[in-house]
C-alpha cells in the first residue's frame, strides 16, 4: 500500500479519535455551530479521501468491493449530514439545538424540511432523522410504542419488536431480544426502514450501533402526557400512519381528566420495586400522569439539585427512580402500587406501608404512552378514589 495512503488513513483515524469530544462540545454549545460543521467536514473528507487509494491498492476483489461499498455509504451519509447542517441553519424560527429544546420544556419541535426528495424530521431528542419515503418496515424496541404502531400502521408495516412487547395481544412479528439487550445484528440483517427506540427504555450504545450500521433510528424522549401526545404525533407524521383515531381519543380523555379529590392535591409515593425499594422520582411520565389527576409525587424533586428547567435525561436513572428506605420517605397520605415493573398485589406491598391507604393500579395505565392512554384517566381515577374513600371524600 502506498505510503501516502497509509498517512491519509492514519490522519483520518486521528480525527475519528476526537469524534466523541467534539460531539460533546457541540452538544454543550461550547463550540460554535460553523466550527463543528467545519470539523466534521474536514474529518469525514479525510476519511473518504483515504478510502480511495486503499481500495485501489487492494488486490483481493472481495476486499476492494467492501471498501468501495464503505466509501459509497460514507459519501451518502456525508451528503445527508451536509443537508442537515444547511437545514439547521436556515429555518431558525422553527428549530433550536437539542440542548436548548430540552431546557425549553420537553414539547418536541415539529420540524420538517424537504430537500432533493429527502424529508428530515426531528425525533424526541432533537436528532435529525432523514427519510426518503414513509417507512414501511419498522422495528419497535419500546413495548408501549409497539402497541401504538400496531394500532396506527398498515398491516405488516410493523415487522419486528422485543420480547417484552406484549401488546396488542396476539402480535406475531419477529422478536429481537429485550429492550436492554436487543439483537442488534439481527435487526441490521432484517433491513428495517426505521427502528423506534426510547431514551429511557433503551441503551444509547445500541442506538449508536444501529446508526453506525446505517439503520435509521427514531428515539423518543417522553416525560409528560402532553409530550407523549405530541411526540407520538410527530412520529406518526413521519410514518404517514393512516389510523390515528386512538390518538385523538387519548387527547380528549386527558383533556377531560379531573382530580381524584376536588378540593386539593393528594401527597403520594409511587413504588415501582421492592428488594430494594425503588420509587418514581422527578420528571417522569408516571409522575405527570398522577399530577394531572391531582396526585402529587412527594419524591418529585431531586434532593440537593435544582431540576427546574432541566431535562430528565440529565438527572440519570438513579434520580428519576431513587432507592429509598421506607423510614426515609417524606410525609405522604397515599401509596401508589402498580402491577409493573414489579407486580404488587394485595398481599405483596400494602403491608409495608400500613396503615396508609394503598392504591393497586394498572401499570399500563400509569406508565404506557400509546393506546393505553385512552382509558388511563378513568382506570386510574377509579383505583385512586377507591383507596382514598375510607379517609378522604372524593
Amino acid at each position: 500500500m502506498p505510503k501516502s495512503a497509509l498517512d491519509g488513513a492514519r490522519a483520518a483515524l486521528g480525527d475519528i479519535a476526537q469524534l466523541s469530544d467534539t460531539r460533546s462540545a457541540a452538544d454543550a454549545l461550547s463550540i460554535a455551530g460553523p466550527q463543528a460543521v467545519a470539523w466534521y467536514t474536514k474529518s469525514i473528507g479525510g476519511l473518504l479521501g483515504s478510502l480511495a487509494p486503499v481500495g485501489q491498492s487492494t488486490e483481493e476483489a472481495d476486499m476492494a468491493a467492501q471498501i468501495w461499498a464503505v466509501q459509497a455509504f460514507s459519501q451518502a451519509k456525508e451528503r445527508a449530514g451536509r443537508e442537515r447542517a444547511q437545514l439547521s441553519g436556515a429555518p431558525a424560527a422553527d428549530w433550536t439545538p437539542p440542548t436548548a429544546r430540552r431546557h425549553a420544556g420537553g414539547t418536541p419541535r415539529r420540524g420538517r424540511w424537504t430537500l432533493e426528495g429527502m424529508t428530515t424530521f426531528l425525533d424526541g431528542t432533537g436528532a435529525a432523522v432523514t427519510l426518503s419515503a414513509p417507512p414501511r418496515r419498522v422495528v419497535s424496541l419500546v413495548p408501549s410504542l409497539t402497541e401504538a404502531l400496531a394500532a396506527s400502521l398498515p398491516l405488516n408495516a410493523l415487522m419486528g419488536a422485543t420480547d417484552w412487547c406484549t401488546h396488542p395481544a396476539g402480535l406475531t412479528v419477529p422478536r429481537f431480544g429485550g429492550t436492554k439487550n436487543p439483537d442488534v445484528a439481527g435487526i441490521v440483517s432484517a433491513r428495517p426502514d426505521l427502528v423506534v427506540a426510547n431514551e429511557e427504555e433503551n441503551k444509547p450504545e445500541h442506538v449508536t450501533a444501529l446508526r453506525a450500521a446505517g439503520v435509521s433510528v427514531w428515539v423518543t424522549d417522553i416525560r409528560t402526557v402532553a409530550g407523549a401526545l405530541a411526540e407520538i404525533g410527530v412520529l406518526l407524521d413521519a410514518l404517514a400512519a393512516p389510523d390515528r383515531g386512538w390518538l385523538a381519543q387519548a387527547e380528549r380523555s386527558w383533556a377531560a381528566a379531573g382530580s381524584v379529590v376536588s378540593s386539593r392535591t393528594v401527597a403520594a409515593v409511587i413504588a415501582i420495586w421492592r428488594k430494594p425499594w425503588m420509587f418514581v422520582g422527578p420528571d417522569t411520565y408516571a409522575g405527570d400522569v398522577l399530577a394531572r389527576l391531582g396526585v402529587r409525587n412527594v419524591l418529585g424533586s431531586s434532593p440537593g439539585a435544582d431540576v427546574s428547567g432541566r431535562h430528565a435525561g440529565d438527572l440519570g436513572a438513579a434520580a428519576r427512580y431513587p432507592r429509598r428506605d421506607l423510614t426515609e420517605l417524606p410525609p405522604y397520605e397515599l401509596v401508589v402500587l402498580p402491577d409493573e415493573p414489579y407486580r404488587f398485589t394485595a398481599r405483596d406491598g400494602p403491608e409495608a406501608f400500613a396503615p396508609a391507604p394503598c392504591a393497586l393500579v394498572d401499570g399500563r395505565s400509569l406508565t404506557w404512552y400509546g393506546p393505553a392512554m385512552v382509558s388511563a384517566p378513568v382506570i386510574l381515577t377509579a383505583a385512586l378514589r377507591a383507596a382514598l374513600s375510607r379517609d378522604v371524600p372524593s
